[in-house]
């Protein structure tokens, strides 16, 4: 398998978790390449001339459903599946959870739900109680957070402990065990959405799991399927231009049709997955549970 040459910049392997990239000269291992832990998968390829300071040319192709499609897929769920009515927003004011809280707070309008509050807090943030009261006297159906597990798994449990009936939901962020275990028995009911469909689910999922299993010692974590497939369309797209020079492979990653872990994949002339699939998750008994999974 070709050596990524001193001309790229870096292979980039996105997350808003954790980043983990394959920097120039390093080895294409798909397996190694693979982040234990990631919550959006891209590939990011920079070309440098050979000239020192020159700029880089930069390509990007996003291995996960569309984000204005992706954000709002559990606030579509409940407000058509469970008929929720009316919704509060929270979000932890990064560009992150304000995206997914606007997008969220779109989607809601749109299904004719009304938005009794829209609140904001920090990441950094440890008590949520003050905006909770404020939320618990208008009684909304549901409240949306947008953010990660780590704010929002202590605001679930606070809102339960000040009684609030509440639906609690969030987008990938706090689609996790991590907000389960913080949240603790007020995670139960909990909705959330990942991009893309359950590793058990895939036609190739189970080799998969097999492979990371023998490869880390720990199980699939959410993204790392997405995170294989990018790298091996990298490694694709170089096999067809014969070539490890970006200069030649690059052009070939918006051809992309590979049948890859998480299915067929090819990109739009925005660099988007077409088709990207979405499921959405149920805490229960300690555990998220497939309700279903759209698109795809």
């Amino acid at each position: 398998m070709p050596s990524l040459p001193t001309s790229v910049g870096a292979l980039e392997v996105k997350t808003t978790k954790r980043p983990s990239a394959l920097t120039a000269g390093s080895r294409l291992d798909p397996m190694t390449s693979v982040p234990p832990v990631a919550s959006e998968t891209r590939v990011v390829v920079g070309v440098q001339a050979g000239v020192k300071g020159a700029p880089m040319q930069v390509s990007r192709r996003k291995m996960s459903a569309k984000p204005l499609v992706s954000f709002p897929a559990p606030m579509r769920f409940v407000a058509k599946d469970m008929k929720a009515k009316s919704v509060a927003i929270i979000d932890d004011r990064t560009a992150y959870g304000q995206g997914v809280a606007d997008e969220v707070e779109k989607a809601a309008k749109a299904g004719g739900a009304q938005i009794v509050a829209r609140e904001f807090t920090t990441d950094k943030a440890t008590d949520f109680k003050a905006i909770l009261t404020k939320i618990k006297g208008r009684n909304p159906d549901v409240i949306f957070y947008g953010g990660m597990d780590a704010t929002g798994g202590p605001m679930a449990k606070q809102a339960r402990d000040l009684g609030v009936k509440s639906k609690f939901v969030m987008a990938d962020g706090g689609c996790s065990p991590e907000f389960i275990k913080l949240a603790g028995d007020a995670a139960e009911g909990f909705i959330c959405s990942i991009p893309g469909t359950p590793v058990d689910k895939l036609s190739k999922g189970e080799e998969f799991k097999k492979r990371y299993k023998d490869k880390f010692g720990s199980d699939v974590q959410i993204y790392s399927p997405n995170a294989y497939d990018a790298t091996m369309v990298l490694v694709e797209a170089m096999k067809r231009a014969n070539s490890a020079d970006p200069a030649k492979f690059l052009p070939e990653l918006g051809k992309t049709s590979y049948e890859g872990v998480t299915g067929k994949i090819e990109f739009d002339d925005k660099g988007d997955l077409r088709s990207g699939a979405i499921t959405i998750y149920e805490a229960k008994g300690g555990k998220l549970d497939v309700l279903t999974t759209v698109g795809g």
